[in-house]
């Protein structure tokens, strides 16, 4: 095989597994959500909205004590291992929640597929940047990241109709558990042809092995974590938008549908210019300052949003157009931090600052809202993390700059 740079076809064709089996892990995140009017009808589970929530949020917790260790461990098990570990949990946890008799099962089921879902994000990660690098790395990282929209479109749109054909929400859970089966069927073939490059120290032996290090060098603590904090607070902030815009529309008078169909358009609008956005970026000659661009673009929209000023679904269309573009980059930062035989673990980092966040700050949003009794004062919230985005990418951008000339000077 080839180096990692040149982007040959068994990369491409890799990449194409790495997508699906995000496009998979997704559409299981988001089936609770998306099924949630019939888990909340089922007399068996005895769901309120809490329990809904506790289901939702499930799936997040594992990561923060997950993340870390799946970067040490992929290090020295390889990415195979890990992929097949990640999606065995998947199955097995989205088969057990098909079949929950109650809530403290089905909590058990999402805590079991929320750890194979923070193996995979550290491991798929990983693999897109073992095997892409230079002009390559943006536009396939974009697609990477565009399959987690595409997988949250096609489970609200898909799922509900399953349940109601089949009349009952098993057996949509049970089609979102054959997506991550049907991945690990297929991920032998694909990944038994496809190799990093020995460079690349990703595709390590057992355990015992030498081939990676669960520390970070000299250097390269400052802009990993910088970098991982301007990811979580990018996605908090996404995350509270997607989760409190249908309350902010349907208090101004959009029916529950129409509200959550016009927010979506900050998800379908995030899909197109993932692929370009690290090209576009680059185009510009200074990425990082167009990230910042980008995330203030997304700031004025939803506080547009929040305060009612102009068309709601331009400020929509607007904010998931920007964000998308800030986010691939974003994603590429730890690529460009870290020695490819340090990446696993300080891949591992940087998702474990991303779980943390996600596990603990939307609930702040939810908190503000209820203080300020409205939706608008949590988006404002949302606002918020984007600005933190802001500042953690102009640290991490100075951060590099030092080490760089540091480096120069040695």
């Amino acid at each position: 095989m080839s180096g990692t740079s040149d982007g040959s076809r068994d990369h491409w064709i890799a990449l194409v597994l790495i997508i699906s089996i995000r496009v998979a892990l997704t559409i299981q995140v988001q089936c609770v959500g998306a099924l949630g009017p019939l888990l909340l009808a089922d007399p068996g589970l005895g769901l309120g909205y809490a329990g809904l929530g506790a289901l939702i949020g499930a799936y997040m917790l594992p990561g923060t004590l997950v993340a870390l260790p799946s970067g040490w461990l992929m290090a020295r098990l390889g990415e195979r291992r890990m992929v097949f570990a990640g999606l065995v949990f998947l199955t097995v946890g989205g088969l057990a929640l098909a079949a929950a008799p109650g809530f403290g099962t089905a909590l058990t089921t999402r805590l079991v597929s929320g750890a194979g879902a923070a193996l995979l994000n550290v491991v798929l990660s990983a693999m897109v940047m073992a095997r892409f690098t230079g002009p390559t790395l943006a536009p396939a990282m974009g697609v990477f990241l565009a399959a987690n929209p595409l997988g949250i479109g096609i489970a609200l749109v898909t799922l509900p109709i399953l349940a109601a054909v089949a009349g009952s929400w098993r057996v949509a859970v049970l089609a979102s558990a054959a997506a991550c089966a049907l991945a690990l069927a297929i991920t032998p073939f694909i990944l038994a042809k496809d190799r990093p490059a020995p460079a690349s120290h990703v595709e390590t032996q057992p355990a015992g092995g030498a081939l990676g290090e669960a520390s970070l060098r000299p250097g390269e603590w400052g802009p990993v974590l910088a970098s991982g904090i301007a990811w979580a607070a990018l996605n908090v902030g996404y995350v509270i938008l997607l989760s409190f815009a249908p309350a902010l529309l349907a208090g101004r008078g959009a029916s529950p549908e129409a509200a959550g169909a016009l927010a979506s358009l900050a998800g379908w609008a995030s899909i197109p210019l993932a692929p370009l956005g690290g090209a576009l970026a680059a185009w510009t000659g200074r990425p990082l300052l167009a990230v910042v661009g980008c995330l203030g673009i997304t700031v004025m929209a939803v506080l547009a949003l929040a305060a009612g000023v102009g068309p709601q679904s331009a400020a929509l269309v607007a904010a998931g157009l920007a964000v998308s573009v800030a986010a691939t980059v974003i994603m590429t930062l730890p690529a460009r931090a870290l020695a490819s035989e340090s990446r696993s673990f300080g891949m591992g980092i940087y998702w474990t600052i991303f779980y943390v966040g996600m596990a603990g700050l939307p609930p702040a949003a939810g908190w503000v809202a209820d203080t300020a009794r409205g939706a608008a004062a949590a988006l404002g919230t949302a606002a918020a993390f984007f600005g933190a985005a802001i500042l953690a990418v102009a640290a991490y951008g100075v951060l590099m700059a030092r080490r760089n000339s540091r480096a120069g000077a040695g």
